[in-house]
């Protein structure tokens, strides 16, 4: 039960937040599904061309099954890039609305902030699950917002990713097969692979590396310019939101805000230090986008706060 809840958070704030940003793209978000869309039709008539042409190769014209199986492989080939390629303009378009709609999120909560009225077209499902005090809705929004981030950003390179390494592969295998390299050929060329392979290693863990230090500089200016800017808003005396006092003195409210972003900086730094303790390859499919996913939360985290705080 526990899990089918956070599920269902998180479902009802990822389709708020990217209903409410695909608005503010307006024609630019019909424009993304329409040209996804004619992708996914281009990828499903590839896909259907592939086995067809591999018929009418062994059936009608009598070309070699290998040969054969070669043509249409490109077209499967084809198929999976195409198709790879709609579903990323897909997910292109979610992140986008989803970072978008955060302003719309803006103007609800001081509505969810122990209001009694429910905000101006708000689903249920947002009114149910993030009603409450402001440390407790805006620290539930950031729970519920890190897993779609998180997921976009896992998705988006993963799409551009895997079409890239098929047609490499394939492509360097038919090359392979289809003019053979003499063993003079392989001898002078095999050290060669191997430096190359070697110097990529190194470019890709410095790459890596790097990109973590940044993100770590970046949550660093985020969590002490943040800290010091609502800390700047704290007044004392009670403080009323649509109508209605909160139960908690704005310098606690903002005593659990400083907490609570302490926190999720020092889970990100634990994140950035294990990433760099693992291979490449692992941090850039997991611990980078999770990374990443921290500190566009973290600093939205931040904004709503600020939000809130100013419009009391």
């Amino acid at each position: 039960m526990g899990l089918r809840r956070f599920f269902g958070v998180v479902i009802c704030l990822d389709y708020f937040l990217t209903s409410a940003g695909g608005g503010r793209l307006g024609r630019g978000a019909r424009v993304i599904e329409r040209i996804a869309d004619v992708l996914m039709g281009i990828a499903f008539a590839l896909y259907i061309l592939a086995p067809i042409i591999y018929l009418i190769d062994v059936v009608h014209l009598r070309v070699p099954v290998s040969k054969a199986f070669r043509e249409s492989l490109w077209f499967a080939l084809l198929f999976i890039t195409v198709l790879f390629a709609s579903s990323d303009l897909w997910v292109i378009e979610g992140f986008v609305s989803l970072i978008l709609g955060l302003r719309r999120l803006a103007d609800v909560l001081p509505g969810l902030i122990n209001g009694s009225e429910t905000p101006k077209d708000a689903p249920k499902c947002m009114v149910e699950y993030f009603r409450g005090d402001a440390a407790e809705t805006l620290s539930r929004v950031y729970r519920y917002l890190l897993p779609p981030l998180y997921l976009y950003l896992f998705a988006i390179p993963l799409t551009i990713f895997i079409p890239f390494m098929i047609l490499t592969l394939v492509n360097f295998n038919y090359l392979s097969v289809s003019s053979p390299s003499s063993p003079l050929k392989i001898l002078i060329s095999s050290p060669l692979e191997k430096a190359f392979e070697d110097a990529a290693k190194v470019v890709v863990e410095t790459v890596v590396r790097t990109v973590l230090g940044v993100l770590g500089i970046v949550i660093t200016i985020a969590f002490s310019v943040g800290s010091l800017f609502i800390r700047g808003h704290a007044e004392p005396g009670d403080v009323t939101i649509v109508g209605k006092q909160w139960p908690k003195a704005p310098s606690s409210f903002i005593s659990d805000v400083r907490f609570f972003m302490f926190e999720q900086f020092a889970f990100a730094i634990f994140i950035i230090i294990i990433s760099m303790a693992i291979p490449p390859i692992i941090a850039i499919s997991f611990f980078v986008p999770l990374t990443l996913a921290i500190t566009i939360d973290l600093v939205a985290y931040i904004m709503l706060t600020t939000t809130v705080i100013e419009r009391t």
